[in-house]
């Protein structure tokens, strides 16, 4: 049986919020097209495909978006004419929209798109005089029609898993021959006789998903509100997984592993022109390595043992303390540096990975307590203990040349060593995860153990 959520709005914030809407009806405006500069340059680009009257289904929505993407005005077709709203009075919209997501309840279940769009066409409806609900009744009751429980899969680029893995709330499942053959079926049955022009879209999706493990989400939400939230929990979940790959600690190796369509792949394409005929084009990928990750039973079996599990049940408890918390940031920062490839931006991960759970504040003096702290974490005597930190303090230097005077590390000698002391860092605090409740009691433990 399908769960129903219901939401509710204490009746003062209600009355506020549908006040303010009432006002926002009298002030729909019609669109005027400011004055915009007519380049002289128009770019000879390919069109694609044309849409006349015949394609356009159901009636005509427009809005307009600022340099950053957020939208800044919505309109709907009154006659011949565009109304809506623009400038402050959208404004107005935009955050009464906000507020009403923020209550108990909405922001886990509903979007803020989502919220925007329903409350934009009571306002149209209201103008027309076909709606009699107050908005807030109006917009709860759209939103609880919405709310459904919805399993969400996000594709991992070339990932391959044997069995299924399970990170936090996310559990890796592969995308089989199977799923994508129903899938065929249904928009070939759905496209009728357009089946031949979309046989290159099948063979590109079946290359790009058959096989591949994807990260699974069961969420109960509306469907764009789903999908935000299964990204944000895919991303770390993804993160955690690709903290254990090779190339998190070596400054030559590089992992794809990612959500699918983020992987940045190098490629390069070539045309040979004479005489203003192109005689010819190659194109080439380029990746660092295998782009593929192939993880087996005894891998998986591996990787949980040396901090997988432990990872996945810190994420999975709503309850981790602060330290886990910082934790969890801090590994995931530090994974990013296994997506570049340049042992400059490598090192920039790295570093701000370990400073974010090793140092107190921004005030607190980097090279000395970055060492000392690593070296008492993971050196197992004296000797070792120093030997980190020179270490650091050699591919402090590096780092320093590159952000301060833009030159790229040449001692790949040390950055290979630092990598594999930040790695083990982490990895000890993972199985120390649970010994702090916070990162000054990690730090104050540390600095206690050096004056032993």
């Amino acid at each position: 049986m399908a769960t129903r959520v219901r939401f509710k709005v204490h009746p003062e914030a209600a009355k506020s919020f549908n006040e303010k809407a009432e006002v926002l009806v009298t002030r729909l405006s019609p669109y005027i097209l400011q004055n915009q500069t007519v380049r002289s340059f128009r770019p000879d680009g390919f069109v694609s495909a044309q849409l006349s009257e015949k394609d356009i289904l159901g009636e005509i929505e427009t809005g307009l978006v600022d340099q950053r993407g957020n939208e800044v005005a919505k309109f709907f077709q009154d006659g011949k004419r565009a109304l809506g709203l623009c400038g402050p009075n959208f404004q107005i919209l935009a955050d009464t929209v906000r507020r009403l997501q923020g209550l108990p309840g909405l922001r886990e279940r509903v979007s803020y798109k989502c919220l925007l769009d329903i409350a934009f066409q009571w306002l149209k409806m209201r103008y027309r005089g076909s709606m009699t609900v107050p908005l807030v009744e109006a917009v709860l009751g759209e939103c609880e029609k919405r709310v459904r429980e919805i399993e969400i899969w996000i594709p991992v680029f070339r990932l391959f898993m044997e069995t299924e893995i399970q990170i936090g709330g996310v559990v890796f499942k592969t995308i089989d021959k199977e799923m994508l053959d129903r899938l065929e079926e249904t928009l070939k049955a759905a496209l009728g006789g357009k089946i031949a022009k979309m046989q290159d879209v099948f063979s590109r999706e079946r290359k790009d998903l058959q096989g591949v493990a994807a990260a699974t989400v069961k969420l109960l939400a509306e469907p764009i509100r789903a999908s935000e939230i299964a990204e944000e929990e895919a991303d770390k979940a993804v993160s955690l997984l690709r903290f254990l790959h090779p190339a998190s600690s070596s400054p030559y190796l590089r992992c794809y592993c990612t959500l699918l369509g983020k992987q940045a792949l190098r490629s390069s394409t070539h045309l040979i022109v004479e005489d203003g005929k192109i005689l010819s084009k190659s194109q080439k990928i380029q990746p660092r390595g295998s782009s593929a990750w192939i993880i087996d039973k005894a891998e998986i079996t591996e990787l949980k043992a040396i901090g997988l599990d432990a990872l996945s049940k810190m994420l999975e408890d709503a309850n981790r303390s602060e330290f886990e918390d910082d934790l969890l940031g801090s590994i995931i920062l530090y994974s990013k540096n296994a997506l570049v490839e340049d042992p400059s931006d490598k090192l920039v991960y790295v570093f701000a990975a370990l400073e974010s759970i090793l140092l107190k504040d921004r005030n607190e003096p980097i090279q000395k307590n970055l060492g000392e702290r690593m070296a008492f974490l993971v050196g197992q005597s004296a000797e070792a203990r120093m030997e980190i930190v020179e270490n650091v303090s050699r591919t402090y230097a590096l780092r320093s040349s590159f952000v301060h005077h833009g030159e790229s590390p040449d001692d790949m000698a040390t950055l290979e060593a630092f990598m594999k002391f930040a790695c083990l860092c982490l990895v000890a605090l993972i199985d120390q995860s649970r010994t702090f409740r916070t990162k000054s009691q990690l730090i104050e433990a540390l600095e206690t153990r050096k004056m032993r």
